[in-house]
């Protein structure tokens, strides 16, 4: 076997990756640390070499970047030859090799074509584990041998029957959203899992925030247009949150994977703190009595019916409507319906610095509806890679109506909200093309066009919105609780005091 010498110094993440490779492909080596040995430092010079890690193989120098596995064929042959011990299967496992298993697989294909006799299927199957030329080999690389050895024996029958079983098996390992799956891991979805993970990060209760100024505020540091401004986007805020809680609840009833009912579940919940927390706000501001008579507002009873829509997809028993059920749901509820709203209350903070406490709340709400929105729209974009063929032309035109229909109402609330008069810093034009431009967002995420006209200097005016509430969630939501950088400026009681 040959001799293989590496030349390394501590705290050298490349020298680490060098060893272990060769420690992966079983080959045995002498390290030299050029730190503490300083003739092999001077030999590695005198070389006309500057770094480490450096490897000699039998006295002379070789090298080794960018790939390793060009270090083989310097080696003695029965090192670079050496068999497989490991085999990486497609979830990422290491299991031990078998090479009866490759036979297998030719008796398995051969039974189709009887092209092979016994004795053939055992020569290529040994010629097969003769070619493996490293200790750990991935599955794959296994079948792509195969293969070759099937054509290049001349059995192109059995090697026909060997590739269409293997395009059979991948077709079988497809991901499938709607396809149930009864065990836990490994998880098909991975990366939508990840914003359970994100909420569970943001976790906050309303009883954490002070709102003692809120309600001096409401009642006397704000003209009457204001108040019923305030007043109306509360009542307005209240009723998405009682109406919707429960979608997220039964997502694993259509989507049937155990991380997707993990999200909704965890959604489901941030839900109910939201309801929570909007509940108190409203019994604060003395708006019980009026929350009770909601149903005698007309526009907010259409907006029911509008927000109700979704469930009649949802219940057709169709994938193809539930997906728009979905979408309707988180791209044009979650992510639309609230956010005029929390635009003009967190307004009355940024401009007037009033509402310190609701807007704690209102910022918390938002950086977790923002996330059950794009939630949704990843949904969307797992659905359509699976099923490519729902995606056309009258889905498109389907959804363009809906988004229509949902600007239309969100514009009506928007009119109601304003109805004793607009405020200066925050104009109805100014909320209009806000609206316009997230539904445009939307549209945009899930690859279609955008179809609203926008200002876009009003929308400039907004994107304070974006960049001081919502897309904090982009640069550290995962690592820290919203509320630990959300919390406004508190009122200060006497017994915050004492």
């Amino acid at each position: 076997m040959s001799r293989v010498i590496i030349y390394t110094k501590k705290s050298c993440p490349w020298c680490d990756r060098l060893k272990t490779w060769l420690k992966d492909n079983q080959i045995d080596f002498e390290e030299i640390d050029v730190e503490e040995d300083k003739a092999a430092l001077d030999h590695i010079k005198n070389q006309g070499l500057s770094t480490v890690p450096q490897v000699f193989i039998d006295g002379v120098h070789r090298p080794h970047e960018p790939i390793y596995s060009g270090l083989l064929e310097w080696i003695h042959d029965d090192t670079a030859a050496q068999p497989a011990s490991q085999v990486i299967k497609r979830d990422g496992q290491q299991v031990p090799f078998d090479g009866d298993k490759i036979k297998q697989a030719i008796e398995k294909a051969n039974n189709e074509t009887k092209e092979l006799t016994p004795e053939e299927v055992t020569h290529v199957a040994g010629t097969v584990v003769e070619k493996i030329d490293q200790a750990i080999i991935e599955v794959e690389e296994i079948q792509d041998l195969v293969e070759m050895e099937l054509m290049s024996q001349y059995f192109p029958q059995t090697a026909k029957a060997y590739i269409l079983y293997r395009e059979k098996q991948k077709q079988l390992r497809k991901r499938d959203i709607f396809k149930p799956r009864k065990h836990l891991k490994p998880y098909e979805y991975p990366e939508l899992e990840s914003y359970k993970e994100a909420i569970q990060h943001s976790y906050w209760l309303h009883t954490e925030y002070n709102y003692t100024s809120d309600i001096q505020d409401y009642k006397v540091n704000i003209l009457p247009h204001e108040r019923t401004a305030i007043r109306n986007a509360m009542l307005a805020i209240s009723q998405v949150e009682v109406s919707v809680k429960t979608f997220w609840a039964k997502l694993y009833d259509r989507l049937p994977k155990p991380e997707l009912a993990n999200v909704g579940m965890t959604f489901a919940e941030s839900e109910v703190r939201h309801s929570d927390a909007y509940s108190h706000l409203l019994e604060l501001l003395g708006l019980n009595s009026i929350f009770e008579k909601i149903e005698d507002i007309p526009v907010l009873n259409q907006r029911v019916d509008y927000l109700n829509a979704h469930i009649q997809y949802s219940q057709t028993g169709s994938n193809r409507d539930y997906t728009i059920s979905v979408l309707l749901f988180s791209a044009f509820i979650e992510h639309i319906s609230l956010f005029s709203q929390f635009l003009i209350i967190m307004g009355f903070n940024k401009h007037k610095n009033l509402f310190s406490g609701i807007s704690n709340v209102i910022e918390a709400t938002s950086k977790e509806e923002q996330l059950h929105g794009e939630f949704g729209i990843d949904l969307i974009n797992t659905i359509r890679e699976e099923n490519p063929d729902w995606f056309d032309e009258e889905m498109a035109q389907e959804i363009y109506r809906l988004c229509q229909e949902a600007y239309a109402s969100e514009k009506e609330v928007l009119d109601w909200i304003y109805e004793d008069g607009e405020i200066d810093f925050m104009p109805k034009y100014t909320v209009q093309e806000f609206i316009k431009n997230r539904l445009n967002n939307s549209l945009e995420a899930i690859g279609l066009e955008r179809i609203f006209e926008t200002d876009a200097a009003e929308v400039e005016k907004t994107l304070w919105f974006d960049e001081e509430i919502v897309s904090t969630k982009h640069v550290d939501f995962f690592e820290k609780r919203s509320v630990n950088y959300t919390k406004r400026s508190k009122s200060v009681t006497a017994d915050d005091l004492f």
